[in-house]
């Protein structure tokens, strides 16, 4: 696999995530949603809508993060 490089100046780059808390201490990563928010009865609407995982990369030399959603679902 090649190694992912930063889209702002090229170096390498380390991967990790982006903390999401629910209630406490209940933690996950964090996830993209498709379209815009919508208020519910209970939060925010997600049911019907494409969602996935939020993966980041951090640039070793310049500190710029690149954010993507490699898989979809839903």
């Amino acid at each position: 696999m090649k190694e992912k490089t930063c889209s702002a100046c090229g170096s390498g780059n380390v991967e990790g995530f982006l903390l999401d808390r629910h209630k406490g201490l209940d933690a996950r990563p964090q996830e993209w949603v498709e379209g815009e928010p919508e208020r519910g009865f209970l939060g925010l609407k997600l049911r019907g809508r494409r969602r996935g995982p939020v993966v980041a990369r951090r640039c070793r030399k310049c500190g710029h993060l690149d954010l993507w959603v490699p898989e979809l679902r839903g």
